[in-house]
């Protein structure tokens, strides 16, 4: 045990010791510096920064996403397939082209027909969900499907489902 923590200070003593050496450096690089160097490097500084807060601002989170989604699910249906896609506009943070496809099926027993419904109440509940459907703009079921199989010489029938939920921020 006392073995492990010597490493462990180690390899903090590390890198404490190659960080003072950065800012050293750093600080030798600024020391150099004319005051017109200086504020031409903040203000490059202070771009960037504005940057990456209005990116992290303006992100949509796949696995809040994906935490909403599976809370949303009513018993019976089932995501067969998913297909995220976020394409972002360049020197736009925040902005660009959100998709997210899902494909499904939905199998209630006893209860025919109302397969249809219970997508219908899917896609209704998914885009009143503050948590699912914020960064989108648009969420449609775009087609069903219904579908049989055989098992144990008896024919089950059930409905598959794509839904597609979209947005698009190019401004």
């Amino acid at each position: 045990v006392a073995l492990v923590g010597q490493l462990r200070v180690t390899a903090a003593r590390q890198s404490l010791a190659s960080t003072t050496q950065s800012f050293e450096k750093l600080s030798d690089r600024l020391m150099a510096m004319s005051r017109e160097e200086l504020d031409a490097a903040k203000a490059q500084a202070d771009g960037r920064l504005a940057f990456l807060r209005r990116a992290v601002s303006g992100r949509i989170s796949a696995t809040e996403k994906l935490d909403a989604l599976a809370k949303l699910l009513p018993e019976g249906m089932w995501i067969q397939e998913l297909r995220y896609e976020h394409q972002l506009a360049q020197g736009q943070p925040g902005a660009g082209a959100v998709s997210l496809d899902v494909t499904g099926a939905c199998f209630l027993s006893g209860e025919e027909g109302q397969e249809l419904n219970t997508i219908s109440a899917f896609v209704a509940r998914a885009k009143a969900d503050p948590a699912f459907f914020k960064g989108f703009q648009t969420g449609r079921l775009e087609h069903t499907a219904l579908k049989s199989l055989e098992r144990r010489q008896a024919l089950i029938t059930y409905r598959t489902f794509e839904v597609q939920f979209r947005t698009d921020r190019r401004s």
